[in-house]
């Protein structure tokens, strides 16, 4: 029987990990403040402390588990090929920036931006998942965007 793969999480973009270990901190402030308030306190006898630690956990399984991994640089340089592949793929039919601007210039382009979206759903995909783990800063499509 052969191996089964298993597919690679998916990779959080910079923002989602800040706001995930924003979150974390939160809760690890609003433990600090019920461990400070003391056990004779209503504001510590209202709060469930093993949920938060529950949550904390959690937190940090999602910030490990979805952060970019450490590639080899072979692995990175295949990768960029195939994001230099799809990066055309994408930008085949895809509005430009002016277009999208000013959208009431150009009568049906919200339609053909929309069924072209469609068409590199799985493309546009893969590419972000890439650029992800190659460069999170530069993970969104619209920087393939042509100006005009």
């Amino acid at each position: 029987m052969p191996k089964k793969e298993i597919a690679p999480k998916q990779a959080l973009s910079v923002s989602e990990l800040k706001n995930l270990e924003e979150e974390k901190r939160d809760l690890e402030q609003m433990i600090k403040d019920v461990n400070g308030a003391g056990p004779g306190s209503s504001r510590g006898s209202q709060i469930d402390v093993d949920r938060i630690k529950k949550n904390i956990t959690y937190l940090d399984e999602q910030i490990t588990d979805h952060s970019p991994k450490k590639i080899r640089p072979y692995q990175k340089d295949k990768m960029a090929d195939r994001a230099s592949y799809l990066a055309d793929k994408i930008k085949e039919g895809m509005p430009d920036w002016d277009q999208m601007r000013r959208p009431n210039l150009y009568p049906g382009i919200i339609r053909q931006n929309f069924e072209w979206n469609k068409r590199n759903a799985n493309n546009i995909k893969e590419y972000k998942q890439i650029m992800r783990n190659i460069d999170p800063n530069r993970a969104s499509i619209e920087r393939l965007r042509r100006m005009k």
